[in-house]
């Protein structure tokens, strides 16, 4: 009985643990997913590199390379490492930002906060999967 409820037990967490792990790919489709939701921006999404490269818009950005610059916007709910998610009365956007201000970069407008939180989320978490492309020679 004990041998059952330790296996059990241990397939639930397996389970768990896999569900909160998403690949590369995965992360860049549920990106993608939730930007073709947004309330203003080009719907054709993102295409990502495993070096942190994100091009959308026909404009290229490096999660490695966004502004290190702590914004004090009063509006900005959360920041990482110039991702910003901004929640301002009448819309709420995340934004991609070059150099610590809340409209440079790629600004995603979207349309509930939850959409925007996990979107915020997800570029987080793809900048976690990422590489920074090193030089051989650093």
């Amino acid at each position: 009985m004990k041998k059952t409820l330790f296996i059990l037990l241990l397939s639930i967490t397996t389970f768990t643990v896999k569900a909160q792990n998403m690949s590369f790919d995965e992360t860049v489709k549920y990106i993608n997913d939730k930007m073709a939701t947004a309330a203003q921006f080009a719907k054709s999404g993102i295409t990502a590199t495993k070096d942190g490269t994100v091009v959308s818009s026909k404009k290229t950005y490096n999660l490695f390379d966004l502004s290190q610059t702590i914004c004090n916007d009063p509006y900005v709910v959360k920041q990482d490492k110039g991702i910003m998610l901004v929640n301002k009365p009448g819309y709420i956007r995340v934004t991609l930002s070059t150099d610590g201000s809340t409209l440079s970069g790629m600004v995603i407008y979207m349309e509930t906060e939850k959409d925007a939180e996990r979107l915020y989320n997800a570029l987080v978490y793809l900048r976690s999967l990422c590489a920074k492309k090193k030089d051989p020679f650093d």
